[in-house]
């Protein structure tokens, strides 16, 4: 073994990148928000969370959101909530960024419409959110890591941005995902199309085949940074890999007992 290998410190290092989660996700164009339908059902659902700064859990299109709760309007650096971890990067230190957890109506709006026609159970984890909203930070990104993973599974991911609120600004509040830090991404995301109280934001869905047991992506953006719900999906099933491995074994076996 290389001297340079022997190092403690050196194998720390190794060892650490080697977790990072360093996939490429692949990310659709985000859609705008209509109905329950929205939420995916491919595969089987790892886990699902609303941003919550309450313990209300919500069924939506047959998928079980579990409550993510976080703390209330208070400014803190990161935060994890069951298996993702988010942390605020501020510019040009965290000292001018913070996580928020949303109290459990924030962004529903009164009665707007399309919101109030949206299901009971699907107002309920777009209403909530948890994100970066750094002070005067010029950029208010926040990095967000998946964890849980198993090596070499696909997965996918989906998560909602939504502020009904009818502040006029939120028309132009957008953020964009990214595997880097900065303003910009890949795909943006709106809080708000219509701009409009009542007027509903965003979800987008990216799939991944995961190199480690986690993996990482930042939003991006000049204002605020925000989530409000997110669910994680292994494609296919883990157990129709088994069951691929299986027939695959069997094959094997008929072809030996025939040589």
């Amino acid at each position: 073994m290389s001297p340079l290998l022997k190092s403690p410190v050196t194998l720390a290092i190794i060892l650490s990148a080697a977790q990072l989660g360093a996939a490429t996700i692949s990310w659709q164009t985000a859609q705008t928000i209509s109905g329950d339908t929205d939420v995916a059902t491919t595969g089987s659902k790892v886990y699902a969370y609303n941003f919550t700064a309450d313990t209300t859990t919500a069924t939506v299109n047959g998928v079980l959101f579990d409550a993510g709760t976080g703390k209330i309007n208070e400014g803190h650096f990161s935060d994890t909530i069951g298996n993702i971890t988010f942390v605020a990067q501020g510019n040009p230190t965290l000292s001018t960024a913070y996580v928020i957890s949303s109290n459990s109506s924030a962004f529903a709006g009164t009665s707007g419409s399309p919101f109030n026609t949206l299901s009971t159970s699907y107002q309920s984890i777009l209403k909530s959110a948890l994100g970066n909203d750094g002070g005067s930070a010029s950029s208010k990104s926040m990095l967000v890591t998946l964890d849980g993973l198993t090596a070499n599974q696909e997965y996918m991911i989906q998560f909602w941005v939504n502020d009904s609120r009818g502040t006029p600004s939120l028309s132009s509040r957008v953020e964009y995902v990214s595997d880097t830090l900065g303003t910009s991404g890949s795909q943006q995301l709106k809080f708000n199309t219509a701009g409009a109280e009542g007027g509903l934001g965003q979800y987008i869905i990216g799939t991944f085949t995961a190199d480690n047991t986690s993996q990482s992506f930042y939003l991006n953006s000049s204002n605020t940074t925000q989530m409000n719900a997110l669910q994680l999906r292994a494609i296919p099933e883990p157990s129709t890999y088994a069951w691929m491995g299986g027939i695959g074994l069997l094959g094997f076996l008929a072809l030996r007992r025939r040589k």
